[in-house]
């Protein structure tokens, strides 16, 4: 495969649409390749991550930072044609006071991009009944002023209302 260096002629969208073109990761011979590496990242980090987190004392921190709970309370509000968000998010010390991690687990996953898949059951102190949080982080490779350097891009799979921490408001 050939490829053309841009000239400072080119549009930055005449560049990435040439790119785009000459390198479909549908074609057949890279298919293979691009699956290869993407299993590969993916299983590397959720490596990565499991030996970082050890024990609940390790992952519960990074729970937190997975759901964005901090030191302080804070609101997301926001709306769009369909619908309305309003939260009340737990600080750090309200979500340990009221819940408790009981398992915390990460699976290499693949799909069209190297992921990480995370799951954790968290359990109320007050009734005791557990809840399941589910999320992914996608591995991506930067451009821009990030210069190529790997970065992710972090996913809550379950809905808002269904997440410890989280408080509906009406």
């Amino acid at each position: 495969m050939r490829f053309c260096i841009r000239s400072s002629a080119d549009s930055p969208h005449e560049f990435s649409d040439g790119l785009r073109d000459r390198l479909h990761i549908d074609q057949p011979p890279l298919v293979q390749p691009w699956s290869k590496l993407c299993d590969a990242v993916a299983s590397e980090s959720a490596r990565r991550w499991r030996s970082t987190i050890a024990s609940h004392r390790d992952a519960t921190p990074l729970l937190w930072r997975l759901l964005r709970i901090t030191s302080a309370t804070y609101f997301v509000l926001g709306t769009d044609h369909a619908a309305h968000l309003r939260f009340r998010i737990d600080s750090a010390w309200d979500w340990n006071q009221s819940y408790e991690l009981r398992k915390f687990d990460v699976s290499p996953r693949t799909a069209g991009q190297p992921e990480v898949g995370w799951r954790a059951v968290v359990r109320s102190r007050s009734d005791r009944d557990e809840h399941v949080v589910n999320g992914h982080v996608e591995v991506r490779w930067s451009h821009g002023r990030f210069l190529g350097n790997p970065e992710s891009k972090v996913y809550l799979d379950t809905p808002h209302a269904m997440v410890p921490g989280y408080h509906q408001l009406a």
